[in-house]
């Protein structure tokens, strides 16, 4: 940057003549470091390696197929006894008779084992599960007496019914077993003998000549 700086008048020893001598000032440039290094600064480059990890690869999970709950798997729990080939005649002409009059069509106790045996094998449904259990398993008494057309006393321990059946008890020698009578000191009343039969009737059938079906007949029905 130059700079004009004013100075005192001088006489000039030559001319004698005084004035004013403009005198160029140069500020010298502010210095400026450079550094310049003696010799070339080495950098060590080291590589670094990412480690990389592959990504887990899982098994293919083994796909669970899904078991559906069958007839028979529902039956097991129902308390009831198959019916079979071998089961007695009388017991299958309760099922035949409820048979033909469900489905409308003459049978054979063989078609009905095999429609049993098939349908306690198909996938769960209510309505099935229903027929299997009424037409499947060995009858009850309560469903031999329907099949011979008796009429049962099931209109609870109030039906007058019971009072003439404890009169009937009193004078005979065809006795319930103690053991399996609900009563107070001994007494037999309306109430025991209708507690009695409400339990007997739902027995398993076996046979007319049967004495546990001769014995629920005598006090159960009318």
């Amino acid at each position: 940057m130059s700079l004009l700086k004013k100075v005192v008048p001088v006489v000039a020893a030559a001319s004698g003549i005084a004035g004013l001598s403009l005198v160029k000032i140069t500020k010298p440039s502010e210095d400026v470091l450079t550094v310049t290094p003696s010799e070339t600064t080495k950098v060590d480059v080291v590589e670094v390696k990412e480690e990389v990890q592959e990504p887990v690869v899982e098994p293919p999970k083994p796909q669970i197929k899904e078991i559906k709950e069958r007839i028979r798997d529902k039956f097991s729990s129902s308390k009831k006894t198959l019916i079979t080939l071998s089961s007695h005649d009388n017991a299958w002409e309760v099922r035949k008779q409820q048979y033909q009059s469900k489905f409308q069509r003459i049978t054979t106790k063989e078609d009905i084992d095999r429609w049993c045996n098939q349908s306690l094998d198909s996938e769960y449904q209510e309505p099935l599960y229903k027929n299997v259990l009424e037409l499947c398993t060995v009858p009850t008494m309560r469903d031999r007496f329907t099949f011979k057309k008796k009429k049962i006393i099931d209109q609870g321990k109030g039906d007058p019914r019971w009072v003439k059946k404890v009169t009937d008890y009193r004078i005979s020698n065809r006795k319930m077993p103690s053991g399996e009578l609900q009563t107070q000191n001994g007494a037999i009343t309306t109430e025991v003998i209708y507690k009695w039969c409400e339990t007997g009737i739902e027995e398993e059938f076996k046979d007319d000549s049967d004495k546990r079906y001769q014995l629920v007949e005598n006090w159960c029905v009318a």
